[in-house]
């Protein structure tokens, strides 16, 4: 009975070694991951990141081109109709008036000749030569206004002249005495005694002649009056002016600034000006076609007088074409000049064309919306596109090339860059998550820059 009960003791002991020997082993060896079954995944590629904003617009013209009369005159031939295709310098339309616009011409070029040859008289080097004969003159004019201004400031004669004026005064006086003493010895004769007369004469003539000396010395040896002063003063400034503008004519002769040769200049160059205007009123009686395009429009009919600036014809040019396109608003900061665009044309699906963003109007177009327009210039015109077509195009805002990437719908990045994903171990047919650092994120797919290697497989979600 003993033993009968032992074994069941022992069985139980036994048991409960085996138990904690198992757990024991168990605890001691690494964590297995779990094996699951083979999940959808997408493999890490190597290939483009492209972030683009989709613009949908239409075709519009780069700029209709209205062709305006240059003059007033009279329409005298319509050549073209709407919708028809011209080469430039084809002729549009034809104005009258001709004989006034060519008697304008001749005049305008009568003016020319006319003002060459008074150009062509001012020869400088004859300019110069005369201007500096004519700075000689002024200031010999300058000296002697000078020296008459100098001399009012003492008595009117040289001391060279005064004593020669008093030796005259005194040779008068002395002849004068002499005269009055041969008169007076005749006084006893009859007066029309012809002696005593020409006694009388010779005395008359002697007191002039001492008159006239004794009002010259008193002349010489006398001050200038301030009328004198005042007309040497006049003198000497009209000479100093003179000089200065003598001066003046030499110095700018000298340096090509001559104002009658500039004058001369200037008026042949307003003659070769209305020539030229001439010439062109002339050349705009006849309008052609500024580029090869389609007339959409005519004004005019002939017959009709029209005035400068009035339109008469506009086209288009077909290869100047343009696409209006709108953005929204949460996209507009990332738009910018110089983008490159892929266009997709509606009517043209097997047409590639690229763009480029050309401009930006920062104006919210009017709406319900919250759109902004922007101009898109194209690298190419395909033959069949026309304004109005409608297109989807793409603005590439940024791109990487031939990088790590993964869809984007296989992960969800955070704002510090990270992402967790599960990445498939073929090998051991389990999964294991992973930490990663992205780059840019964008339309379809997001750059790996680290974390994942080319060809890992990615758990799909």
């Amino acid at each position: 009975m003993k033993r009968s009960a032992a074994i069941p003791v022992v069985f139980l002991a036994l048991v409960v070694i085996g138990g904690a020997g198992f757990y024991g082993y168990r605890t001691s060896q690494p964590p297995q991951v779990t094996q699951e079954p083979a999940p959808p995944t997408v493999d890490v590629s190597r290939g483009d990141v492209q972030l683009t904003v989709t613009a949908p617009g239409q075709a519009v013209d780069a700029g209709e081109t209205a062709l305006l009369s240059r003059v007033n005159g009279r329409v005298v031939e319509i050549d073209v109709r709407p919708g028809e295709a011209v080469q430039a310098g084809q002729t549009l339309a034809v104005l009258g008036d001709r004989e006034q616009f060519e008697t304008a011409l001749t005049g305008a070029q009568i003016q020319v000749i006319e003002s060459q040859k008074a150009l062509d008289q001012l020869n400088p080097e004859r300019l110069l030569a005369e201007a500096e004969l004519e700075l000689l003159k002024a200031q010999d004019e300058l000296e002697k206004a000078q020296n008459r201004r100098s001399s009012k400031r003492y008595q009117r004669g040289s001391q060279a002249s005064i004593e020669a004026a008093r030796a005259s005064y005194l040779m008068a006086q002395s002849m004068l005495e002499m005269a009055q003493k041969e008169y007076d010895g005749l006084t006893g004769l009859p007066e029309n005694d012809p002696q005593r007369v020409g006694a009388l004469n010779n005395l008359a003539n002697a007191r002039t002649t001492r008159d006239r000396a004794l009002g010259n010395l008193n002349y010489l040896t006398g001050l200038p009056d301030d009328q004198e002063v005042a007309e040497a003063d006049r003198e000497l400034e009209i000479a100093e002016a003179r000089l200065a503008e003598a001066e003046q004519k030499v110095t700018s002769l000298k340096n090509g600034t001559n104002p009658d040769l500039a004058l001369a200049q200037a008026r042949l160059q307003n003659a070769q000006a209305n020539l030229k205007a001439a010439q062109a009123d002339l050349d705009n009686l006849v309008v052609t076609a500024p580029f090869d395009g389609v007339v959409v429009d005519v004004k005019v009919r002939p017959g009709q007088s029209v005035s400068g600036g009035m339109e008469l014809i506009s086209m288009i040019d077909p290869q100047a074409l343009e696409v209006a396109a709108t953005v929204v608003e949460e996209d507009l900061p990332l738009v910018q000049v110089g983008q490159s665009v892929e266009l997709f044309f509606d009517a043209l699906p097997e047409d590639e064309v690229t763009g480029t963003v050309a401009r930006i109007v920062p104006k919210r177009v009017a709406g319900d919306r919250a759109l902004y327009m922007v101009y898109l210039s194209l690298d190419g015109i395909p033959p069949a596109l026309v304004s109005g077509m409608t297109v989807d195009a793409s603005i590439v805002i940024d791109s990487r090339v031939d990088v790590l990437r993964l869809p984007r719908s296989v992960l969800r990045a955070r704002a510090d860059g990270k992402a967790e994903v599960d990445v498939w171990i073929d090998s051991q047919a389990v999964v294991e998550k992973r930490i990663i650092e992205v780059g840019m994120r964008g339309d379809s797919f997001v750059e790996v820059l680290s974390g994942l290697s080319e060809g890992e497989k990615v758990v799909a979600r």
